[in-house]
């Protein structure tokens, strides 16, 4: 399921490490897509997007579309990156948790990956 939501690198990243965390918690010890552990979430507005060709952005390939929502009754807002693929579909390619000193989901994995 994961890779029909996230490119093919990010995809084997979260699934390899909840092979590796065998039925317990993993790095990943919370929902990437709330970046919470018990997510209770109302008001999911789409804030702001960038489909590619907007220097703010980056690439043509590439999109940031940041999420504001109330979690818990605390605002929160994460920014989920987009790559499009040779088949022209968009798939999450990484995602940012502001509140956490910026932290990348995909680096947080990779270095994870590599210290086991």
């Amino acid at each position: 399921m994961v890779d029909s939501y996230f490119t093919n690198e990010f995809a084997n990243l979260i699934w390899n490490d909840a092979v590796k965390a065998d039925g317990e918690l993993g790095t990943i010890d919370f929902d990437p897509l709330y970046g919470s552990q018990d997510p209770q979430i109302i008001d999911f507005p789409i804030m702001d997007k960038g489909w590619g060709g907007d220097s703010k952005f980056g690439e043509d390939d590439k999109a940031v579309v940041q999420v504001t929502f109330k979690n818990a009754g605390e605002d929160q807002m994460i920014s989920f990156r987009f790559q499009q693929l040779k088949n022209k579909q968009w798939k999450i390619d990484d995602i940012r948790y502001p509140n956490s000193d910026d932290l990348l989901l995909k680096e947080l994995l990779r270095s994870a990956a590599e210290a086991k």
